[in-house]
């Protein structure tokens, strides 16, 4: 994959945000049309945030030191990209071995009001020769238009540039903006990216990930599997992995070694910098950090770092456009995929209708004609308690369940009447049969069991009990793999994920750095090793970390100087996994050397490893806020 964010004439100054109003993207780039002077010299380039938003009804108004925004009122969410902002002319500071057939793809974007004599001219430099490739009509941020237009129209019309005639050359490409105006305005590149051409004989499935937020396994495939009969449908052509475990107890850590395949040790996503009770309420977070709280105490985690490769971005590298659509705001709070996937539709906390409004959108906007990776995240189960009250009681009342879990099932029962809408559209759209397709959790969900530590357990993120790292996994793969529906109980993690799908695409190789492996010879049974899988991260009640091998379990608990090994194997009593506790000295020992090696790769391999991501702390507070994060 081609580095490009470092080829450029400078590193990341600052991060401007500019809230963007839909009525100014009706206008498509427009094709090559003539040729320009590229005599003007280079200028500072700084990375920028665009945001898309859903409804232009706003008027423009100077932000924070941010830079200027447009405020949009909307009730339907937002598309992020990230783009590079410059003024004059952008330009590569290093040459691009073109090795094999290559597309640029890019938004054009200039930060004004809308100028009809506004283009941008792209060059191709080499042996001293630049060749104007195209010129294209820019998208404007700040147009005070009033009339309605397709928010996805920046991403799904991007340019694209056919470099396969220059394959074999070192090349460097140029950006300029020709603006009849002085001086002239702001310009960006938006989701730049270097597309290899896959061959004709590559097969390039269209890639559906579906996470149900804080979704116990046992409310999708165990005693409660009848709660979720969509579900049951796609797992009668799938493959059920019945033992499948998350790396952390909580979302982000959870996602981003999902989208990573590395442990949270290796990614550093989530990790607690600091807690406390309230002398943390007026510290500010720095670059790379965030800030939340819960009752008294305070908490300053670490953002993603940048320097991290995800999985959209080694599809985009081989032709996918990539889409995330969420209801959960830690994606752009930790600045996790906001550099690497094509389009980020976040649509704030809500059910899942508002979520599959927005992946319908995004499905009818790019259509099949090139592969897509989409991951939709549903946030219905993690809300159980705030929306689904109501549609709970009567079975509570009933006497069939105990009111915590009829509530909870029927935010179970929800989400999988939207898996099955969205299955619907992308069978219509995409095609079901040689699509990837994979349902899985980032975590569980305690819904008040008995516990002797804490009397009941409610929520996720402060144990590291099997309700809440025993995940639903499922994979629909693709038919001309030719794997039959199964059910597989060896042991596997969520870090798996990412070297299956490169395995998919024979880009295995690529996944030589990761701590996951690919699942598919797992589904066909041709290897069954018990692995050591970890989990790390617990976001309260101190730092706790698991190791697990078999069925069993080491927890350690830090700050209390404590270890449990449990058997998970062992029947559940109301003591919880206090009653499975067992004593066993030579599968401790075990457990505790193959955990401090891990922590020991994890320190040899992260040496440096620090986000700069920029977070706006009011925007933050509201996002974490709508879930729950903030009080």
């Amino acid at each position: 994959m081609f580095p490009l964010r470092s080829l450029f004439t400078q590193r990341t100054s600052r991060v401007f945000t500019a809230l963007v109003g839909v009525s100014v993207f009706g206008l498509a780039p427009r094709p090559a049309c003539g040729a320009g002077s590229t005599s003007s010299a280079p200028s500072a380039v700084s990375f920028a945030h665009f945001t898309f938003d859903a409804k232009a009804v706003g008027a423009i108004r100077l932000g924070r030191a941010a830079g200027p925004k447009e405020t949009i009122g909307s009730e339907q969410g937002s598309v992020t990209i990230r783009a590079l902002k410059f003024r004059d002319t952008l330009a590569a500071l290093e040459p691009i071995r073109l090795e094999r057939p290559y597309e640029l793809v890019f938004v054009p974007i200039v930060d004004s009001a809308e100028l009809d004599d506004c283009l941008i001219e792209t060059y191709l430099t080499f042996d001293a020769e630049a060749i104007l490739l195209a010129t294209s009509r820019p998208f404007f941020t700040q147009s005070q238009a009033r009339v309605e237009a397709g928010k996805l129209d920046p991403l799904v019309n991007p340019v694209r540039v056919d470099l396969s005639p220059y394959q074999g050359r070192d090349v460097s490409v140029r950006w300029r903006l020709r603006c009849d105006v002085e001086p002239s305005p702001p310009a960006a590149i938006g989701t730049l990216s270097l597309h290899r051409k896959p061959s004709p004989e590559q097969q390039t499935p269209h890639i559906l990930f579906i996470c149900s937020d804080a979704h116990r396994y046992d409310y999708a495939f165990g005693q409660d599997e009848q709660l979720m009969p969509r579900l049951q449908g796609l797992k009668s052509g799938g493959t059920l992995f019945t033992h499948a475990y998350t790396n952390a107890s909580w979302t982000l850590p959870s996602m981003t070694s999902v989208l990573t395949g590395l442990s949270p040790r290796y990614h550093l996503t989530g990790r607690m910098a600091e807690s406390g009770p309230t002398q943390l309420k007026g510290r500010e977070a720095e670059p790379g950090e965030f800030k939340t709280n819960i009752g008294p105490k305070y908490y300053i985690l670490d953002a993603y770092p940048e320097r991290l490769v995800s999985l959209p971005e080694y599809l985009r590298d081989v032709g996918y456009r990539t889409a995330v659509v969420t209801a959960n705001g830690f994606y752009i709070i930790s600045g996790l995929l906001v550099d690497e996937a094509d389009i980020i539709y976040d649509i704030g906390t809500k059910p899942g209708d508002h979520t599959n409004r927005a992946a319908f959108e995004v499905l009818d906007a790019l259509g099949s004609a090139t592969p897509l990776f989409l991951l939709v995240h549903y946030m219905d189960a993690h809300e159980w308690g705030a929306w689904y009250v109501d549609a709970g009681r009567q079975e509570a009342l009933s006497g069939t369940r105990d009111p915590n879990s009829s509530v909870y099932a029927a935010a179970v029962r929800a989400t999988d009447q939207f898996i099955g809408q969205l299955l619907d559209r992308w069978r219509e759209t995409m095609g079901i049969e040689n699509s990837l397709i994979v349902f899985f959790a980032d975590h569980g969900e305690h819904i008040c069991e008995p516990d002797p530590d804490w009397y009941v357990l409610r929520g996720h993120g402060g144990t590291m009990q099997e309700i809440l790292l025993h995940v639903p996994l499922l994979i629909k793969f693709p038919a001309f793999l030719n794997i039959a529906p199964d059910e597989i109980d060896t042991p596997v993690s969520l870090i798996d994920l990412v070297p299956t799908v490169l395995d998919l695409l024979d880009l295995e190789s690529q996944a030589k750095l990761m701590n996951g492996q690919s699942l598919i010879p797992v589904a066909r049974r041709r290897n069954a090793e018990q692995r050591y899988l970890f989990a790390d991260y617990q976001l309260y009640y101190g730092e706790k970390a698991s190791v697990r091998h078999g069925h069993h379990k080491l927890v350690l608990d830090f700050d209390n100087d404590r270890e449990r090994l449990v058997d998970t194997e062992m029947p559940l009593t109301d003591k919880g996994e206090a009653g499975q506790i067992v004593f066993d000295a030579k599968v401790r020992a075990d457990l505790l050397r193959a955990f401090r090696e891990y922590c020991a790769g994890a320190r040899n391999r992260t040496a440096g490893l620090r986000s700069t991501h920029v977070i706006d702390p009011q925007d933050a507070e509201e996002r974490l806020k709508a879930m729950g994060y903030f009080e």
